[in-house]
């Protein structure tokens, strides 16, 4: 009995010193947890966080290779990717982006017309106000980046621009 509890002790003594176990660090500068191996302190694998899958994905290095210090293998590209609903996504956002920046640029125009319908008996006051519409609202509008693919950016836009001509009006 004392042998074989003497053999199961060395048996299992010997494969916990002999696994394999794997150091897990965080690299902020790629963004990315890291897999190095505990004895050699080569790095195995390494895993990042695919944002359009929702997926984490892992990369095995291969270190088999010594002269040539370790190739990336990647990983094998999912099946189950759906890039034709990607793609529906972006074309529905590109033609509401369209949609969107063809309203503004109507609304622009209309202000334009209704400044010659006003006052067409002026045309330097006409040519003043729309001078002045555009330098000081459009201009402002033109300097920032909005995502025109959003109604309620949109409307907000549209808003502004009906407050900056009436305000313009009102000097």
């Amino acid at each position: 009995m004392k042998k074989l509890i003497l053999s199961a002790t060395m048996v299992l003594a010997f494969n916990i010193s002999t696994a394999q176990t794997y150091v897990e660090k965080y690299n902020s500068l790629n963004g990315r947890y890291e897999y190095f191996d505990k004895e050699n302190g080569k790095m195995v694998a390494y895993s990042s966080y695919n944002s359009i899958n929702g997926t984490w994905e892992t990369t095995y290095v291969n270190n088999s290779n010594q002269n040539s210090g370790g190739k990336y293998v990647p990983q094998k590209q999912r099946i189950d990717d759906n890039f034709a609903l990607l793609y529906k996504v972006m074309e529905n956002r590109q033609s509401r982006f369209d949609s969107n920046y063809k309203k503004v640029q109507d609304h622009i125009n209309s202000f334009s017309q209704r400044t010659r319908n006003t006052f067409g008996k002026d045309p330097r006051l006409v040519d003043l106000i729309i001078y002045e519409f555009n330098n000081g609202c459009v201009k402002k509008l033109n300097a920032m980046n909005y995502d025109l693919s959003d109604d309620a950016v949109t409307n907000n836009i549209i808003n502004y621009l009906t407050d900056c001509y009436n305000s313009l009006l009102n000097k």
